[in-house]
This record gives C-alpha cells, sequence and structure tokens, in this order.
C-alpha cells in the first residue's frame, strides 16, 4: 500500500498512535481490521490487562466513529457531469407529423401599369341627392280635389353630366292626378336642379304618398332611393291655410279667402327676352283677377291684370301666348316675369307675388315669397 498511514501501534503504555492518513487510503475501518490481523500475527499486540482491553476498544470505537466521520463528510460532495444541452430542445411525440420548416414565402411581384394606363379604375355614373322640398312640405294640408305643384330640389352629385333626356318618373304610391314623367333638364355634376310635377289632391280625405326617381335616356333607373310627395287632403271647411286670410273688403255677404301657393318653374328664352316662370295655385276661395311679382335681387317683375297661361313656359316662338284675366278657385296656371335682354346666367333669387281678388292689386290681397336656384 502507498498510504500514508504506516501503521496502528502499541506503545509501552499501551497507547495507540495512528498516523496521518492520505486522502488516497482505503476505509478507516477495513484498514484497522488489516493492521491489527497483521500484528496480531505477529505477536505485536498484547493487551494484558482486561481493564486497557476495554480502554482500547472504547477509544478504537471513537476513533473509528471520527474517522467514519470524516470520511462520510469527504465523499459527500459527488462530481456532477453537466450536459451541454442545445437552447431549443427537439420534443418527439409518437404519431405527430414531422414539422417541416418552410422557405420564406417570396413576396409578390409588382403589378407595372402600362405607359399612358389610368391610374383610377373607379367607374363613374349617374347619380342624384335631395336637397329640399321648394314647395309642399311633409303632410302639408291641401283641400281636396284642389291642384297643387310638388316641386323638389335635386343635386347631380355624380360624376357625369345628366344628358337631355333625363325623366323624373312615377314609381309608386298615390299619382294624384300626375304625369307618368316629367323632362328634367340637363345639369352638370356638382348642379342643383328644381324638378317640378303638377298633381291633384285627391277627392277623398285622407294621407297620400306618391313616390318619384329619375331615369336615364336609356331606361336606367338612377339610385334606390326615392323622393316622395307626402299630402293630407282635407275637406274645405278643415283646410288648414298656411297664413291667416286677409280681412274680408266689405262687412257683410261671405268671407272671400285670397290663398295661393307657388312653386318656380324654370327660365327660358321668349323671342328677345329672359323670362323666370312660376306655377301659381289658387287654394282659396275666390278667383284671383290681378298678380304683380317682384324678383330680388334682379329686379324685373310688374303687375297684371292678365297674368295667367295656360300651358307651362316653353321657348320661342311658342312662349308668346294669351293671357287669362282670371284664375278660378281650386285651379293652377303659369305665371312669368321679364328679366331683359341680357341673360341673367345662374344664381339664386326669391320672388315675392302679390296676389288680389280684383283687378289693379285691388280687393283681398295675399302676398307670397318663394325661393329658387335658377
Amino acid at each position: 500500500m502507498t498510504c500514508l498511514l504506516n501503521h496502528y501501534n502499541l506503545d509501552r503504555n499501551h497507547s495507540l498512535r495512528v498516523a496521518p492518513i492520505s486522502p488516497h487510503c482505503p476505509k478507516p475501518a477495513i484498514m484497522l481490521r488489516w493492521w491489527v490481523s497483521q500484528h496480531c500475527h505477529r505477536g505485536e499486540i498484547r493487551i494484558v490487562k482486561p481493564t486497557y482491553r476495554k480502554l482500547l476498544i472504547v477509544v478504537i470505537a471513537l476513533m473509528l466513529a471520527t474517522l467514519a466521520c470524516n470520511a462520510t463528510a469527504g465523499d459527500a460532495t459527488p462530481t456532477v457531469q453537466v450536459a451541454r444541452v442545445s437552447a431549443t430542445p427537439t420534443v418527439f411525440v409518437p404519431g405527430a407529423a414531422t414539422a417541416t420548416t418552410q422557405p420564406p414565402t417570396a413576396a409578390a411581384p409588382t403589378q407595372t401599369l402600362a405607359p399612358g394606363a389610368p391610374t383610377n379604375t373607379t367607374v363613374c355614373g349617374f347619380s342624384y341627392a335631395f336637397v329640399t322640398d321648394v314647395t309642399i312640405p311633409d303632410d302639408k294640408e291641401i283641400t281636396t280635389g284642389q291642384a297643387f305643384t310638388k316641386t323638389w330640389r335635386v343635386q347631380n352629385n355624380g360624376c357625369q353630366k345628366w344628358p337631355a333626356g333625363m325623366v323624373l318618373f312615377f314609381k309608386d304610391g298615390s299619382q294624384m292626378g300626375g304625369p307618368a314623367s316629367v323632362s328634367v333638364p340637363e345639369t352638370a355634376a356638382g348642379g342643383v336642379q328644381d324638378i317640378s310635377v303638377n298633381l291633384t289632391a285627391p277627392a277623398t280625405p285622407g294621407t297620400y304618398t306618391g313616390n318619384w326617381m329619375l331615369k336615364t335616356p336609356d331606361g336606367i333607373v338612377i339610385g334606390a332611393t326615392p323622393i316622395y310627395v307626402r299630402i293630407k287632403a282635407v275637406a274645405p271647411a278643415a283646410a288648414n291655410t298656411a297664413t291667416p286670410p286677409s280681412a274680408p273688403t266689405a262687412t257683410t255677404g261671405p268671407l272671400i279667402v285670397v290663398d295661393f301657393t307657388i312653386g318656380y318653374a324654370g327660365k327660358w328664352k321668349c323671342d328677345v327676352f329672359y323670362r323666370f316662370g312660376f306655377k301659381l295655385d289658387n287654394t282659396g276661395n275666390t278667383a284671383i283677377e290681378s298678380v304683380k311679382i317682384s324678383i330680388n335681387p334682379l329686379g324685373g317683375g310688374g303687375s297684371s291684370n292678365t297674368p295667367f297661361e295656360q300651358v307651362p313656359p316653353v321657348p320661342a316662338p311658342q312662349c308668346l301666348q294669351a293671357g287669362l284675366d282670371s284664375l278660378a278657385a281650386g285651379s293652377g296656371r303659369w305665371i312669368s316675369s321679364g328679366m331683359g335682354t341680357t341673360d341673367p346666367g345662374s344664381g339664386s333669387a326669391s320672388a315675392t307675388i302679390k296676389g288680389c281678388s280684383a283687378n289693379d292689386l285691388g280687393g283681398v290681397c295675399k302676398t307670397v315669397t318663394v325661393n329658387f336656384i335658377y
């Protein structure tokens, strides 16, 4: 053995001497048993007195316990082998498909337009938007059987001009004696147009609604939402006028009521003169004999005892027509105002119209103002 434990020996005083133990020695208990066997065989251990024998046993037991503790503590620290682990473990699941790494997807090629190709593919079409009711607001009370003119203001909110031949046609609901369709003037994209239809309140009291829509010359209906007229037809005694009736000129006899509605009918040229036209419907209980028209801020107008025309304003030479001298209660006619030989162009204005029950603006009168775009 190459241990540094040379021997265990008992001196003359029967004491046991132990040399230092090398870290490479076998366990102390094994060494002690080997040493005792060797020395007993050679007769080198001589323990005579029983008292010393007991003491020797105790000393050896204590020494073995101490050595055993030291040996255990020395062997308590195991050598730990640390394996290098991959940062990304691979997990295998029985029966699962093996994942295959997909190569990066190639970017889609950029489409190159041909030289001169348009960059905007938006389809341009016809469209319109309702702006306001110029005449006859919703649920207006109109005497049964009374003629009236409904005028809508609409805008061409599409990107194409409305061509000649565009019409406003009756779609459904109550037609109220109106035509199947009316012509719509050419209107530039973004422009505003007033469209009028002549109607008559039904003979039976009640609420009536008529729906109208625009249609191209090719018969294509524009939009999905119609514009409509809705009135309340009432018996004559229950009619609700917009303004209080004028006071009668006499203190006796039936009450005379002058009342009427006005709708803008358009601008046209008659011979060398430009004119504005209006539709007047007599909703009172007496005839209207004279009318005065004032156009603001353009000026023009005038008064007449025979202002009523039988047909709507039309271009020359048909525009020259004889006027009627009276407009009976419940009927409607067209009136016009000369604006001179210079075209007023386009814009907005208002017309103040005074209607009276006698010639020369006499008798019972009423004044109505209407705003319009020309």
